[in-house]
Parts: C-alpha cells; sequence; structure tokens
C-alpha cells in the first residue's frame, strides 16, 4: 500500500487521518465526546471508527481514545496526539522539563528510526537548550513534568504509550509573538511503524485499542 504523501520534502506521509474536523456526539458542562470515521481511500483500504472523550475533574484534564473496526480480518492501527505543553503561561525558554524516557531513537534526514538508540536522561532539562523533532521511548507509564519557577504542567501517559516524539519549534505563534514551544507527543508506536511493524497494534471486530492521557496542574512551590 501506497499512502498519499503530505510531507513531499522528505517523501513522507505523515499526520495520520484523523486531522480532520471531528464531530461533537455528546457534550456535558464537564465533558465533551468526539467522533470521526476513517474512511478506505487511495493507499488505506479499512475502515475504523475513533471516539474521543475529554473530560474534567479536581485531577486534570482526562483524554480517552477509542479505536475499533467491523472490518474482516487484522488492521494496522497506531496513536498519536500532537500536543503542545505550556508551563502555566510561561515561555519555554524559561522552562525545564524532566520525563521517564531511557532511550532516543537516531533518526535519518526524513526523520525515520534508523534502528540505532542513545542512553538518555531527561531530568529538569532546560528548553532553551535543546533543539528537538526527536523520537524517544521509556517502560510506560510515562509521565513528563514540565515547569517554569515551580508551577507548569504534569502529563501522565496511560498503558501502551511508550513512546513519544519531542518537537521545539522556534517560531510557534504565541500571545506575546513568535518564540519557542515544546511539544510532547505520546504515541503508542515509533515513526514508521506501519513499515516497521514495531508495537503495531491490530484492530478487529473482537479488539478495540483504547489509550489514556491525564494533563494536570503542577506546583512545587
Amino acid at each position: 500500500h501506497q499512502l498519499e504523501i503530505t510531507e513531499p520534502e522528505r517523501n513522507n506521509a505523515i499526520h495520520g487521518f484523523a486531522v480532520d474536523w471531528w464531530r461533537v456526539k455528546e457534550r456535558t458542562e464537564n465533558r465533551v465526546i468526539l467522533a470521526f470515521d476513517i474512511e478506505p481511500r487511495h493507499g488505506w483500504p479499512w475502515a475504523i471508527q475513533l471516539e474521543a472523550t475529554y473530560a474534567l475533574d479536581e485531577q486534570g484534564l482526562h483524554h480517552q481514545l477509542t479505536a475499533r473496526t467491523a472490518d474482516p480480518g487484522e488492521v494496522p492501527f497506531a496513536y498519536g496526539l500532537h500536543l503542545y505543553l505550556s508551563p502555566q503561561g510561561a515561555g519555554a525558554e524559561e522552562a525545564v522539563l524532566s520525563v521517564d524516557v531511557a532511550k532516543r531513537h537516531v533518526l535519518d534526514a526524513r526523520n525515520l528510526p534508523t534502528g540505532k538508540t542513545e542512553q538518555v536522561r531527561i531530568v529538569n532539562q532546560p528548553i532553551a537548550e535543546v533543539d528537538w523533532d526527536d523520537c524517544f521511548h521509556g517502560e510506560g507509564p510515562l509521565t513528563a513534568i514540565y515547569t517554569a519557577g515551580g508551577k507548569g504542567v504534569r502529563l501522565e501517559m496511560g498503558e501502551g504509550l511508550n513512546w513519544v516524539q519531542m518537537f521545539t519549534p522556534a517560531d510557534f505563534p504565541r500571545e506575546q509573538g513568535p518564540g519557542k514551544a515544546l511539544a510532547v507527543e505520546p504515541m503508542s508506536a515509533p515513526p514508521n511503524a506501519l513499515r516497521s511493524r514495531e508495537d503495531l497494534a491490530r484492530l478487529s471486530a473482537q479488539n478495540l485499542q483504547t489509550y489514556t492521557l491525564l494533563l494536570a496542574a503542577e506546583n512545587n512551590n
């Protein structure tokens, strides 16, 4: 199968299919359920039904993604969320990150894993000192803590989300003008998983996949 090339400068198909408008399935005062149907298309012969729930309570913002299919046979699937974090409004230049990953997967010029890895330890890493568009792995459940002056956010990644792509663009649009930002992108599989099959899930009529996240305030003062 050949997917549509959406990053022609690197000859890649990136960002998946669920990047268009989702429909609101249910909404209450503190919860919304969104739905999205992935239809068969050129290079992709399977149908997948997605349901995403966002709920707010005293703990923080909960997210759950459920994927199912009625297709006969097995359907390949991987989950990823392009999530930008904010340390309670402070700039990325002032912030530090701790995340319990253990390896960085070396990427090639197309941002695809080469098979080589490096041991890493990310503890109170100043974001001003890094320039990332990199893939990391750890034995979950993983937690990312992103703070400035002791205040920020904590991202708790549920079972099956052992991969993280981290991205630090220098020109992210912000209220105070373009500047550096940090994306911490939980993933169930690494880039190029449809070819490598590493950690690739298999959906079937009897087997759905569910992934969860929690985004909460972090205050160390």
